[in-house]
């Protein structure tokens, strides 16, 4: 299954791009990170970013989500199996992994949905513990937000997340449910 970013950044349409990340099947493990450029010509730009089956450098087991910092050269990708975000630069090259499974402040369980705020830090929907994430770019927890349940601020296990135009966190969650949380990451 695909999971797609559209990203503009306000830019002319034949500039957009949509990323999109693909499990792989039974044939084909790891991770493949597709740009593609949107509009313009039927013509259409592809690169990827691949990594094979494993918990190497760069490699992936559960890919899930992807975000897009133009302005840092990032991209960010998501593995719910080992519990890391593998980061690349927007032309594909292998940067750095981080993240380790638990509970605790940065710590991950099966991390999903990515976003990139405007200054930079990375919201990560971290399902397992029923929470949102904010991390720096230096990956210190700026703010974090939820936990189990059904009421408003609280999750079951989420899933996805974008922004909306004033920077507002909106989160997609099981059952059907959307939260809207403020740019400071108030539920």
């Amino acid at each position: 299954m695909a999971r797609v970013q559209l990203h503009s950044n306000d830019v002319p349409c034949q500039k957009r791009r949509a990323y999109t990340t693909n499990r792989g099947n039974e044939n084909n493990f790891g991770m493949h990170a597709n740009k593609v450029q949107l509009g313009g010509p039927v013509k259409r730009n592809w690169s990827t970013i691949s990594s094979k089956y494993g918990e190497g450098d760069g490699d992936s087991i559960w890919p899930f989500g992807i975000a897009v910092d133009d302005q840092r050269d990032r991209v960010y990708c998501s593995d719910e199996w080992t519990n890391t975000i593998s980061v690349f630069d927007t032309g594909g090259k292998y940067i750095t992994k981080f993240g380790k499974p638990g509970s605790g402040d940065g710590e991950l369980l099966r991390p999903a949905g990515l976003a990139v705020e405007k200054s930079g830090n990375l919201i990560v929907v971290d399902s397992g513990n029923n929470r949102l994430q904010v991390l720096r770019p230096g990956r210190q927890v700026r703010r974090k937000c939820g936990g189990p349940g059904k009421a408003p601020g609280e999750f079951n296990q989420p899933w996805g997340v974008t922004l909306d135009k004033d920077g507002n966190i909106l989160s997609r969650l099981e059952q059907h449910r959307v939260q809207k949380l403020s740019s400071q990451g108030k539920c």
